[in-house]
């Protein structure tokens, strides 16, 4: 496993769950006290989020108030 760690006080410990799997990048948040948002590409507005959620290529995530935009990099298969 991984931890990402952000010095941020509007962040929980802990604060969110990702996960990759086949039905992609999934996002939890885990009863943190700012939340967990989504803005999805084709939306100008975050909504927040409490259970699980997928988030693709383009979207922007907020936990708390530091935002990500999600990139996905596809492997190369050889």
């Amino acid at each position: 496993g991984s931890d990402l760690i952000l010095e941020d006080p509007s962040i929980s410990t802990p604060h969110a769950l990702m996960s990759i799997s086949e039905a992609g990048l999934l996002v939890q948040d885990l009863m943190s006290d700012h939340g967990v948002f989504v803005r999805t590409s084709d939306d100008h507005s975050y909504r927040r989020e409490d259970g699980v959620i997928r988030v693709s290529h383009g979207d922007w995530l907020r936990f708390g108030d530091v935002e990500f935009l999600v990139i996905i990099v596809p492997s190369s298969s050889r």
